[in-house]
């Protein structure tokens, strides 16, 4: 009797305890934030600068958080020479924000074939559907340490898993 009155009182006393941490880690989990339930993303990108020059880029990202995103591209400068970027987004949203639309800002940082180093400071709107589509447009500077530098505007479109 005092086994089964034992167990009762176990049962009854941990049972909340139980009952919040799973609802806690199901909360987590159907969050509907798109950027935690979708954190991965591969994308195609373009980019015009002012004097002409044309910039297509495949690449990955990754939000480490749902305000944070890291990105690695590779690809072409008027198809002549190749170009490698890494860097990161801050997205304006909350943790918990359904909202698809969020602006951001960043910061890049680059490697042109023949010229060198570059730094490329985007501000733009990105926009992810519920379905993974992600799309977004983006205006900035780009700096080069061979001294260039340019206003550039870049569309990139792709899909987060």
């Amino acid at each position: 009797m005092k086994k089964i009155l034992f167990l009762g009182v176990f049962v009854i006393g941990f049972s909340p305890l139980l009952w919040s941490q799973n609802t806690a880690e199901k909360e987590e989990k159907h969050s509907k934030n798109p950027r935690v339930q979708m954190p991965w993303g591969v994308n195609l990108s373009y980019s015009g600068m002012i004097v002409g020059c044309e910039v297509e880029t495949i690449g990955v990202s990754y939000f480490i958080l749902p305000q944070i995103e890291l990105d690695a591209d590779l690809g072409t400068v008027d198809y002549k020479q190749a170009i490698f970027t890494v860097g990161t987004k801050i997205h304006a949203n909350r943790n918990r924000s359904k909202c698809g639309l969020t602006p951001f800002s960043g910061l890049t940082l680059g490697i042109f074939q023949n010229e060198g180093g570059i730094l490329k400071v985007p501000v733009g709107l990105n926009y992810l559907s519920k379905f993974g589509l992600n799309m977004s447009s983006s205006l900035g500077v780009i700096f080069a340490t061979s001294g260039y530098g340019d206003i550039f505007l870049e569309f990139k479109l792709g899909w987060r898993f």
